[in-house]
């Protein structure tokens, strides 16, 4: 360009496209943990925080790192040998071992969502009530272990075909030794608890990720490469994934089982030897694992009746009793079991000579266990048989506050 004579010459400097400020696209991953698990971790932390208790904390704080480091060289692995892959701008860029920072997290909202929702659903559950000899479940047990090797071995053959089963393999030679160690680890408890608690702590988690999950790989924030998965999918999902969060629950829930199981033998311990010092450590708790106590099947069968009669009949004292833990419920469900039946005993009396006859019952049961006076291990009450044995055990037990002698007393005092 000339202007008065003088050619003027610009120059065009080029500006790097990238910036010091992240544009949105660098937050897809961390964007779907705001929208799906963040979320669903704060509303189960305020559902559940009345009710948490030393040893959920205790469970749930060994179980994450637990469930990081399980999952970091297998995870590690798949990014490596790019069966996974993170476009550049969907992530913070932050890694451990090639896996984006974002990933590790995922690892450890998820097993913190899953053992919420473990807790609430088996908060109710007397631990103890559900020990059984470890004689009666080795078939069970048996069986469990075949199904689970016959899975690492379709698993193997998979690799070894390679291609589109590439993935599929992975997920069953990574995941079926964990689930063959903490099955054998706890079946006892496992096979015993009722399904409907254990089943809703898996599905529930697993269909709430199946969706985020599903969701993140439609709008690219991650993906698996094509060649190596089946493209078999299941509401959008495609099958390894819906297999990965239903196994991955799986172990967080079977792990926080075997947890379980070490606090439900240390609680029967107590139980069965009062004299013992009654607090409750998962260190000691595990040790119980290695040698596994001998099962009294009268005690548990007498604990299973308090508890299914304050079920019955006492709804709020039962849920009540939740709140507390260890042998503290336990103590307090006897208890309210004893009252229970004693209350019934006398407001359903035909007449005053039959109440009257149950108060002096009543009265010889406890003075004659306070005093180790020999009785018979149950009377007959006409509505059920009070296995006085272990129903008042807390009468005997060395431990036993004077405010639990007054109210068993008191009960007897108010019924006259």
């Amino acid at each position: 360009m000339k202007q008065n004579g003088t050619r003027l010459c610009y120059f065009v400097r080029e500006v790097p496209s990238t910036s010091f400020v992240s544009t949105p696209a660098n937050h897809k991953r961390a964007s779907s943990h705001c929208t799906y698990t963040i979320p669903a971790a704060s509303a189960l932390t305020v559902l559940y925080y009345p009710f948490f208790t030393a040893q959920d904390r205790c469970k749930i704080c060994i179980l994450i790192p637990i469930a990081i480091l399980a999952t970091l060289p297998w995870d590690s692995y798949l990014i490596r040998s790019a069966i996974w892959t993170y476009p550049p701008d969907a992530v913070v860029g932050l890694k451990i071992l090639d896996i984006p920072i974002e990933e590790v997290f995922f690892f450890a909202i998820q097993t913190y969502i899953t053992s919420l929702t473990y807790c609430i659903f088996t908060k109710p559950l007397v631990r103890p009530m559900y020990l059984r000899s470890l004689l009666e479940r080795r078939g069970t047990r048996n069986v469990v272990a075949t199904v689970i090797l016959a899975l690492m071995g379709g698993g193997t053959a998979c690799l070894l075909l390679g291609r589109r089963m590439t993935y599929l393999g992975l997920i069953l030679v990574w995941a079926c030794p964990i689930l063959l160690f903490q099955w054998m680890l706890s079946y006892p408890l496992l096979s015993e608890l009722p399904w409907k608690p254990t089943i809703a702590s898996i599905c529930l988690p697993t269909l709430h990720l199946w969706v985020a999950d599903s969701s993140a790989l439609g709008t690219g924030t991650w993906r698996i490469e094509e060649g190596t998965k089946l493209d078999f999918r299941i509401g959008g999902l495609e099958l390894e994934e819906a297999l990965f969060f239903l196994v991955t629950n799986m172990m967080v829930v079977i792990g926080l089982i075997g947890c379980d199981y070490a606090y439900a033998l240390q609680e029967y311990e107590f139980l069965s030897q009062p004299a013992l010092d009654t607090y409750i450590t998962l260190r000691k708790a595990l040790s119980l694992l290695a040698r596994p106590l001998p099962i009294d099947a009268s005690l548990i069968s007498a604990l299973s009746q308090a508890v299914y009669r304050l079920q019955g009949k006492s709804q709020s004292m039962f849920l009540g009793s939740a709140l507390f833990q260890g042998q503290l419920r336990i103590d307090l469900i006897f208890l309210y079991s004893f009252c229970r039946v004693m209350d019934d005993l006398i407001d359903e009396a035909e007449d005053e000579q039959e109440a009257r006859f149950w108060v002096t019952e009543c009265s010889h049961l406890l003075d004659s266990t306070h005093r180790s006076e020999p009785h018979s291990d149950h009377f007959y009450t006409g509505h059920c048989f009070i296995q006085a044995e272990y129903v008042i055990y807390l009468v005997r037990h060395q431990n036993a506050s004077a405010d639990t002698l007054v109210l068993l007393s008191a009960l007897v005092y108010r019924l006259e």
